[in-house]
């Protein structure tokens, strides 16, 4: 047998109209800035979004 492995999808989105509501897929959505993320399940999520926020940070926008 091969090795199972996890797929992670990632989109860099912003809020242009409305306000943000859970869906089918989620329980719950909320807003958080880069250097206040909360606990992430999975390591691959943890490094894509720690790189994300060192550029965000880096910028100035958070």
């Amino acid at each position: 047998m091969g090795r199972a492995g996890i797929v992670g999808l990632f989109y860099r989105a912003r809020l242009v109209d409305g306000q943000p509501a859970a869906g089918d897929e989620v329980q719950q959505v909320e807003w958080f800035t880069p250097d206040r993320l909360p606990p992430l399940a999975f390591t691959t999520h943890q490094k894509i979004l720690k790189q994300w926020s060192q550029e965000v940070l880096a910028r100035g926008a958070a």
